[in-house]
């Protein structure tokens, strides 16, 4: 929970011109017309948000082997960043997710997460992926 904390408040310790160059291939509207609407983290409100289709890039994962749900650092194309964590993922998807791969997430579910820790209180924005249909990698070698 520090470590996502962190990774948020820090932009994952990504100097601003790689951050600019790294967020350039994320797509900004689709290509066919299916009523999803393509926005970033900041046009979200907490909770769902059907009609909605979240366009993000994997900054690094957060998680430990063992973690459940599965969890990133993800950035949008406004440079917005925030925890996505992936329940339900199978061991052959967690490996195939990457830093640098390009993500969809269909009807997205943002929660606020707000704990406080050994006296420090953490709040931040965490994408919620409960079924992994709804769930886009575009995977690049």
């Amino acid at each position: 929970m520090s470590r996502a904390y962190g990774s948020i408040s820090n932009k994952g310790k990504i100097k601003s011109n790689r951050l600019t160059d790294m967020v350039k291939s994320i797509p900004q509207t689709l290509p066919i017309e299916n009523g999803m609407k393509i926005v970033d983290i900041s046009q979200l409100h907490i909770g769902e948000n059907p009609g909605m289709m979240a366009s993000l890039k994997i900054v690094h994962n957060l998680e430990k082997p063992q973690d459940v749900p599965v969890s990133f650092l993800v950035v949008d194309f406004k440079h917005n960043f925030c925890v996505m964590s992936i329940y339900h993922v199978s061991a052959d998807l967690k490996e195939k997710i990457r830093s640098g791969s390009e993500i969809l997430i269909k009807n997205p579910q943002l929660v606020l997460i707000q704990l406080k820790f050994k006296g420090y209180q953490y709040n931040y924005q965490c994408l919620k992926v409960t079924d992994v249909n709804n769930f886009l990698v575009f995977f690049f070698s």
